[in-house]
């Protein structure tokens, strides 16, 4: 019987479309009709719907895209129903798609989330009276144990199942919990289930005095199984007993230690029979052909007769078979022994198993297979036997490479979850894999890998790792990256993890690294991909780039109208995998390696050529000096930036080492396979970067590289401590003399825009002097035209500052924001566009949100129209002048940015916080009150109670304004005005 409307190919055939478009069938069929009384058509359908939905997890869907989603929509609520359903035959094979896919998911750890659904619903099933569903259900329930499939959420639904009001139920629950602890045995004190012994514990203790009998045997069967994995916790459990428990267990141990000796002695004499049934005639056959060579070779002189050549031909070949087809056995047997080995529960044969395979690796016939079971025992609870399947990984990718091809998605899956481990050499181990992956593979299959992982992964800090390393292969194959195709998918992949998490989160952060990557690889290329995105998904990548390349929107903006794009800075990247990596590498042998490795891990070096530098090199790791202590010497020159060139010149300075701010080209190649690639900005390097001195003397003071080379230290200064004397001396700096940082300002906002949101240290000093540092150089002329460039930038830092926890910053940033607004040095018109730049920001995300830092910026847009009054000028085209113009008036303002501050100020009357509706309204009384009716064509978008409100208000202020007065003022109606200047009605009320 087919169904109606399911298609009969096979899942491996179908598109990810097409397989959904399937899996929502089926689940309609399943869902449809009552499933208490349902005639038996209906219930015949569903029952061919699960043997279809069975058939599908057999054919392993957990490697399609959006798996768990996928089941979460379409399977999880059907399956549960028809697992507790009445009629047996759906109840069965609803348990056997459970079995199906626990079987045959290679995506364990989707699969693992996915098992927490189905076992309250087995649990419920073992209180049948049917033994036919009963079985089922323990049946069921043991075949996810022994397939590892328990997830901490499905282990804590067991765990209840062993407290139930049913005994049937907890006796099947406590024989499940016996399976999992007996499969997660290992002697190296890294019992899987750690976090839950004290749960185990009392469990059992309440097991081992049940008032069933079944029970308690299954309980004392779980105990010795518990023994055997955590004897220090079951010795505290068992001295916890009463006399009569303890009795009852060491009389199942005698029981048990009874049967597995009658057991060894019939399995070693059965044994022993067949193997000498089987070798035994061998045996013979080989000495009569040798009996008969021997008898040829001594008859040979007398009688050389056709029949005795014969018979030792025939001797002969006899053997040659019979060797055969022994190698051919022995073949089998090993490839079982090695199967068993490495399934087995435990660790110990598992490690013999995987040593044993990478032995025997180019050997063995089947090595699809090998690779299958090796992928499991990548994440092996076992921190030994992980690092011995990563080293016979390794085994696997220099013989069969193209093995690995179909399996890059679990195998870069598994060794992800490995770096997220707390153990340092299983993580380092798995980060060099990754590493030999990119060079043995194609790019293409890399990316498609962890596009497909960052689908199927669901834990943030694997997230983040597979962030990192996808961000790593950017820079490893820049060329690659900067053309079309990958850059597109590249970046919708990322545009996916970008709205998929929330902002602020680790994942959020990675993602934009990997953006702000993308965007240094390939900047043409990355604003062609904007242009083909929609609009809302350009607007998505524009705001979380905001930060890291806060000149994208003006770049997309002059691309848009076809003018040239200006000159910035490129965007500083880190890649936190090349860090980890070059640790693990330097850290393991410093002074070994070839010339090429040197070379990549260093781009710009300046040493001398003589033998005493490279013998102090060593000792210079061991001396260790706080950067205080640093700049208070004097003395030395701050060298400029070399390139990779001149790395191998003479010069000053032994053991020198400068970083380079953009990307270089490679003039090393790992292999003639491999594309020219470059060096990633924050590479690690060999050597030390060395701590110099400032020099202060007056001399030296216009010298450019004393302002890069305090900020080199600052971006790598370690603790508060060395940052805030860092701070502290830029600050000087820039109030004695702000020239050499003209150049430089740029890099100096980027590690102040890192600081001051980032610093959480309890003594607050890093933000404050971060705020002090901006203060000065907005007060300086001299940097006023950088300032200018940045004040958009320098507004958000100071809100921020605003909203922080200690007055002291708040102070620093409530300063920093008058000292903008009232100095003089910046124009009108500027400062308002900043303003509404930033206001924007704020409502373009959740319009539920509202702090003091917003709510100040906005109250500082009515004490500006408050403060110059009826001095303000609206102009037209206010843009094509020059920014910072000496004779430009304090009072004038553009039309588009008097155009857009309004629009802001308006969808902030409309906010959902009343107290942003105030001060909005406040806006806009201080605004009519300058402009008088030149403002009103800008409100016509209020709603009519609106525009009522800010009429009353306008009217209040008026006569509190005017005290003195003996009359009171004329009131007016900003509604009434608007229809006589033929503005259009408001819409709405």
């Amino acid at each position: 019987m087919t169904i109606e409307g399911v298609a009969e190919k096979s899942s491996i055939d179908m598109s990810d479309r097409e397989l959904a478009v399937e899996m929502q069938r089926i689940s309609d069929i399943l869902g449809s009709g009552n499933h208490t009384t349902a005639s038996g058509e209906d219930w015949n359908k569903r029952l061919e719907a699960l043997k279809q939905l069975c058939t599908l997890a057999r054919e392993d869907i957990s490697k399609r895209q959006g798996f768990l989603l996928l089941m979460s929509t379409c399977v999880k609520v059907p399956l549960q129903r028809h697992i507790e359903e009445i009629r047996t035959a759906l109840s069965v094979n609803a348990c056997g798609v459970v079995v199906a896919f626990a079987e045959h998911s290679s995506n364990r750890t989707a699969w693992q989330t996915m098992t927490e659904w189905f076992v309250p619903s087995l649990l419920l099933l073992t209180m049948r009276t049917k033994q036919v569903s009963v079985k089922a259900a323990t049946d069921t329930l043991e075949v996810l144990a022994r397939t590892n499939s328990f997830g901490l959420g499905a282990f804590t639904e067991l765990i209840r199942g062993c407290t139930a009001k049913h005994s049937t139920t907890r006796s099947s629950a406590f024989r499940v919990v016996q399976i999992i602890i007996q499969q997660s045995q290992n002697d190296d004190d890294e019992f899987p289930l750690s976090k839950h012994i004290d749960t185990i514990s009392r469990t059992l203790r309440y097991g081992l005095v049940d008032a069933d009998a079944q029970t308690r045997k299954s309980a004392r069967d779980c105990y010795w199984a518990f023994h055997t994995s955590e004897p220090e916790a079951a010795e505290t459990l068992y001295k916890g007993l009463e006399n009569p428990v303890k009795r009852a267990l060491e009389r199942e141990k005698t029981i048990s230690i009874g049967k597995k000796k009658n057991v060894t002695t019939t399995t070693t004499t059965t044994t022993t029979t067949t193997t000498t049934a089987t070798v035994k005639p061998v045996i013979v056959k080989v000495a009569d052909g040798n009996e008969g060579v021997k008898g040829l070779k001594e008859t040979t002189p007398l009688s050389r007769t056709p029949q005795s050549t014969k018979k030792s031909e025939l001797a002969g070949t006899n053997t040659n078979t019979e060797v055969r087809k022994g190698s051919d056995i022995n073949a089998a047997a090993s490839w079982a022994l090695l199967q068993d080995a490495l399934r087995s529960t435990s660790w110990s044969q598992r490690l013999r198993g995987l040593r044993r395979l990478s032995e025997q690796f180019t050997y063995l016939h089947h090595k699809n297979e090998c690779v299958k079971l090796l992928l499991p025992r990548l994440n092996d609870p076992n921190h030994r036997v992980a690092q011995a399947a990563i080293q016979a990984m390794q085994v696997v990718m220099r013989c069969s490479p193209a093995l690995l091809k179909d399996e890059l998605p679990e195998l870069i899956t598994a060794l992800l979850v490995n770096l997220s481990g707390n153990k340092e050499v299983l993580s380092n181990a798995s980060r060099e894999l990754l590493a030999s992956i990119i060079k043995m593979s194609s790019v293409d299959d890399i990316a498609h890998a962890i596009y497909r992982s960052l689908c199927d992964i669901v834990a943030p800090k694997v997230k983040v790792h597979a962030l990192e390393y996808a961000q790593y292969l950017y820079t490893q194959n820049t060329e690659h990256f900067a053309q079309i195709t990958p850059m597109k998918l590249a970046v919708t992949q990322i545009l996916l993890v970008l709205q998929s998490d929330k902002k602020k989160g680790d994942v959020y952060k990675a993602s934009v690294s990997a953006l702000t990557t993308l965007y240094v690889v390939g900047k043409q290329t990355f604003h062609r991909v904007l242009k083909q995105l929609t609009t809302g998904e350009r607007d998505t990548v524009v705001e979380a780039l905001e930060i890291a390349v806060p000149h994208l929107v003006q770049e997309c903006r002059r691309r848009s109208f076809g003018e040239r794009p200006l000159q910035h800075p490129v965007p500083h990247v880190r890649s936190p995998f090349a860090e980890a990596l070059g640790k693990r590498m330097s850290g393991s042998s410093p002074t070994s390696g070839t010339k090429s490795e040197k070379s990549k891990a260093v781009r710009s070096v300046q040493v001398t050529p003589t033998s005493s530098t490279a013998k102090k090199t060593p000792q210079h790791h061991k001396k260790e000096r706080s950067s205080s202590q640093v700049l208070r010497k004097e003395g030395g020159e701050s060298p400029k930036y070399l390139t990779t060139g001149d790395a191998t010149g003479g010069g000053g300075g032994g053991g020198v080492i400068r970083f380079s701010t953009t990307l270089a080209p490679s003039q090393h190649r790992e292999s003639s396979m491999r594309t020219p690639s470059y060096h990633d900005p924050i590479a690690p390097v060999s050597l030390p970067l060395s701590r110099r001195c400032v020099n202060n003397n007056n001399n030296n003071n216009n010298n450019i590289g004393d302002a890069s080379d305090i900020l080199d230290r600052l971006d790598e200064a370690c603790g508060a401590l060395d940052t805030c004397t860092f701070l502290d001396h830029i600050n000087n700096m820039i109030a004695t003399n702000p020239n050499p940082w003209l150049d430089v300002f740029g890099r100096l906002f980027m590690q102040l825009e890192k600081l001051v949101p980032q610093s959480v240290e309890p003594n607050h000093s890093v933000r404050r002097l971060g705020l002090l540092i901006l203060q000065t150089a907005v007060g300086s002329k001299v940097l006023r035209r950088c300032v200018s460039r940045s004040l958009k930038r320098v507004l958000l830092l100071t809100r921020i500052g605003i909203d922080d926890v200690f007055p002291e910053v708040r102070m620093e940033s409530i300063a920093l924001l008058q000292l903008i607004l009232n100095s003089g040095l910046y124009p009108l018109d500027h400062c308002l566009n900043a303003l509404a730049v930033s206001l924007e920001t704020w409502f373009r995300g959740d319009s539920d949100y509202c702090s003091h830092g917003w709510l100040m910026l906005l109250e500082s847009v009515e004490q500006v129209f408050r403060r110059l009054g009826r001095s303000i000028v609206l102009v037209q085209n206010k843009c094509d002048e020059s920014p910072i113009s000496q004779d430009t008036l304090p009072g004038i303002i553009g039309e588009p940015v008097f155009h857009r501050l309004c629009s802001v100020v308006v969808r902030a009357v409309q906010h959902s916080v009343s107290e942003v509706r105030l001060t909005a309204v406040l806006v806009c009384v201080s605004i009519w009150m300058a402009l008088d009716n030149v403002a009103l064509p800008y409100f016509v978008d209020l709603t009519a109670s609106q525009r009522k409100l800010i009429s009353i208000y306008y009217n209040k202020i008026a006569v509190e304004q005017m005290p003195g007065l003996q009359s009171v003022p004329p009131q007016r109606d900003m509604s009434r005005e608007m229809r006589v200047m033929g503005l259009p009605e408001a819409i709405c009320i």
